[in-house]
């Protein structure tokens, strides 16, 4: 073998060792790993979850059904602006619809009644006033004459006492004149003073007599006033006209009170805003205490947003945060209540975090027109 072959048999054995790294090259790499994955991870942390899911919300004023009932009629479309006092729906009842037809016809037959009593007792009255309307003046006729009589002995009886006062005898003789009954002698005997004073004594009687007749008069046209006064409740008493009023009020009252009932078939909007969507249709059996629809006051609006516990110590209340609506529009917000328990959420999404609902109010530029439930963003400043 030569010495060439040797050479070359030497230089191919030869094996050329890897160069090891220096150890502090090493460290120093890691270090820079560490340092660089830890300021990633802060950055992350500060900017990487600056925004956060939130949905458009307005105050609801929820409809529910009065009584039970089957809705007939939607007032209201989805999205119409209402007010107090609009229907909205109506419900119908056919066992309420039965009874005011039945309380309708009662009304009817009882209104024939009364008026059958008040053509009876409007006949009566007429009889009876005409009645004591006579009777009236009969006894102002009798009272008359009584106070005629009246007068005319005390008349008589004052002629008489001037006579005796003058010791004159007076006798009454038959004749045209009251004056021309009376004879007047001179030096009159005792006797004939005697039965003078004794006709003065008669004609105060009958004076007195004629009086109490006049008094008995005035007695019974009293009465006859107050009788004639109160008849006409008497007559329509007997007639029976109260008790048809009576009858005509009872079926009334009933009436109104189905009524009532029957204006409770009409669901009316308690508030002022937009109908929202109907959880109920035409046709639909509802009971009492069932939603219909919510109203939502699009006036005062809000956002519901879900921030996760761990990021939850970043807001406080009346802190603004931004929020951005679909197409880029940007406006603010005011955090007006923070929820004092997380809500539990599915792992698959949120991993093991649970969420924290955020309450955000409009403030600074009025937020665009946009549907309640709208995605938006919220970011602090």
């Amino acid at each position: 073998m030569s010495d060439t072959s040797i050479i070359t048999s030497e230089a191919s054995a030869t094996v050329v060792a890897p160069k090891v790294p220096h150890p502090i090259r090493t460290i120093c790499v890691c270090v820079s790993a560490l340092v660089a994955g830890i300021a990633v991870a802060h950055w992350y942390e500060q900017h990487g979850h600056d925004s956060f899911n939130g949905y458009l919300e307005a105050h609801k004023t929820t409809i529910t059904a009065d009584r039970e009932g089957r809705i007939t009629a939607i007032s209201q479309p989805e999205g119409q602006r209402v007010t107090i006092g609009d229907p909205l729906t109506i419900l119908s009842d056919e066992g309420l619809e039965n009874e005011l037809g039945l309380i309708q016809d009662e009304i009817a037959q009882a209104d024939i009644q009364l008026q059958r009593c008040l053509a009876e007792s409007e006949l009566d009255l007429q009889w009876r006033l005409a009645e004591l309307d006579q009777k009236i003046v009969d006894y102002q006729l009798r009272s008359a004459s009584y106070l005629k009589e009246k007068y005319d002995f005390e008349l008589e009886k004052s002629m008489l006492a001037d006579v005796l006062a003058s010791n004159q005898t007076a006798s009454l003789q038959d004749g045209d004149g009251l004056f021309k009954a009376f004879v007047v002698e001179g030096g009159a005997p005792e006797i004939e003073r005697m039965t003078t004073a004794l006709k003065m004594e008669t004609m105060t009687n009958a004076a007195d007599v004629s009086g109490a007749q006049v008094e008995i008069c005035e007695q019974q046209l009293k009465r006859l006033e107050s009788a004639k006064t109160t008849l006409p409740s008497t007559v329509r008493r007997k007639s029976g006209v109260d008790a048809a009023e009576a009858s005509v009020a009872r079926a009334k009252s009933q009436l109104a009170r189905v009524e009532a009932k029957r204006a409770g078939l009409t669901i009316a909007s308690n508030a002022v805003g937009k109908v929202g969507v109907y959880r109920v249709q035409e046709g639909d059996h509802v009971m009492p205490g069932q939603t219909i629809v919510e109203l939502l006051d699009d006036a005062r609006r809000h956002m519901r947003v879900e921030i996760p516990s761990s990021r939850i110590s970043k807001f406080s209340v009346n802190q603004t945060v931004n929020v951005r609506f679909p197409g880029g529009t940007l406006r603010t917000g005011r955090v007006e209540w923070i929820a004092p328990q997380a809500i539990p959420t599915d792992s698959n999404s949120h991993g093991h975090e649970s969420l924290i609902l955020v309450h955000v109010e409009q403030s600074g530029e009025l937020w665009p027109e946009v549907p309640v439930g709208t995605h938006v963003k919220v970011s602090l400043q």
